[in-house]
């Protein structure tokens, strides 16, 4: 059974939303360095064994809030240098055992204090080179280690 998909370094702009499917027990993908700008909300619907997931070096600006609702498996999630502007608050949901999340060089400006309200289990968390003007509160980052 495949578990490694590597297709980082491409000119991908977008992926069907089947793309992934049957794809039971793939952990780690990487889709770095693309030009990705959208991802179907149901691309990750088949992958519940995932535990890595690299979108960075894309041009996303928009996360549906139900993309990663059946990632629950996700430890490691890098969505670093795109052009995430908004984050909807139930984003992270469902990722109880996230440990490094990256939202690094992106453009968001603001954080709801509930966005981060499930991510128990954060270790890391990288929201440097971001225009953010706004943090209200962060407790539920109580956990986070670095």
């Amino acid at each position: 059974q495949l578990r490694v998909i590597n297709l980082s370094h491409n000119k991908l702009k977008m992926i069907e939303s089947n793309a992934f499917k049957k794809l039971l027990n793939l952990n780690q993908l990487k889709l770095n360095n693309n030009q990705l700008e959208n991802l179907d909300k149901n691309l990750f619907l088949d992958n519940k064994e995932l535990t890595e997931l690299d979108l960075s070096f894309n041009c996303i600006q928009i996360l549906g809030k139900l993309i990663f609702s059946s990632t629950k498996s996700l430890e490691i999630l890098n969505l670093g240098k795109n052009n995430l502007s908004a984050l909807d608050q139930d984003l992270f949901v469902e990722l109880f055992f996230l440990i490094r999340l990256d939202l690094s060089s992106n453009n968001i400006t603001f954080l709801s204090p509930y966005l981060f309200k499930s991510l128990r289990n954060l270790n890391e968390f990288c929201l440097n080179s971001n225009p953010i003007y706004e943090i209200n509160r962060l407790g539920s980052l109580d956990s986070i280690k670095n």
